[in-house]
């Protein structure tokens, strides 16, 4: 699946709107008897030096970002926030802290 970035450039300068590839993986993780389930999808997002892998569990309304991402980046923050709000109907994202507590932070 292919994403524009239309925010990058405007009718006039069409030519400076940024291509991005998202895939999707989907995964259906089952543990033992009577335990946890978990199901969803892995994104792939690349493009214009973006390499980023997130999940988006189906019981979550928000998309977790798993790596290539930094929260000062707001550029790309709103990027993936509008192909997960294109995706799976959801503007809230998440971002795996590296500290440990809580294990991720929304952004």
């Amino acid at each position: 699946m292919q994403y524009t970035d239309f925010h990058a450039g405007d009718q006039d300068h069409s030519s400076e709107r940024k291509h991005y590839s998202v895939s999707l993986e989907r995964f259906d993780d089952y543990t033992e008897p009577g335990g946890p389930s978990y199901q969803g999808y892995y994104v792939n997002i690349e493009g214009h030096g973006l390499t980023l892998i997130a999940r988006k569990y189906d019981y979550h309304k928000d998309m977790s970002i798993q790596s290539g991402l930094r929260e000062p980046d707001s550029d790309a923050i709103e990027i993936v926030r509008d192909i997960a709000r294109q995706m799976f109907g959801t503007d809230r994202l998440s971002l795996l802290t590296r500290d440990g507590s809580p294990p991720y932070k929304e952004i």
